[in-house]
């Protein structure tokens, strides 16, 4: 695993790779459990509606269109004249 790992961080400076594989090695092999539980934890915390909504979030931010303004577009225009 850390072999895997040093030749992962190969392009690093020599004195760098040893305490981040280290520090990496945690949360790979046998640490994912962690590493899962970390990533279960966030989601919980900052995406409560799960990750569809996280899609979504994404999506509305990509494409620069908000909840209001799928709205306006989806109700036609007034028919009154004034």
């Amino acid at each position: 695993n850390e072999g895997t790992l040093r030749s992962v961080f190969d392009f690093l400076p020599e004195w760098l790779i040893d305490p981040v594989v280290a520090v990496v090695s945690l949360f790979v092999g046998d640490g994912w459990h962690l590493t899962l539980g970390l990533l279960f934890m966030i989601i919980v915390i900052y995406l409560p509606g799960g990750l569809i909504e996280g899609f979504t979030r994404l999506g509305r931010l990509f494409t620069g269109r908000s909840k209001t303004a799928r709205a306006s577009v989806a109700q036609p225009a007034s028919q009154g004249g004034h």
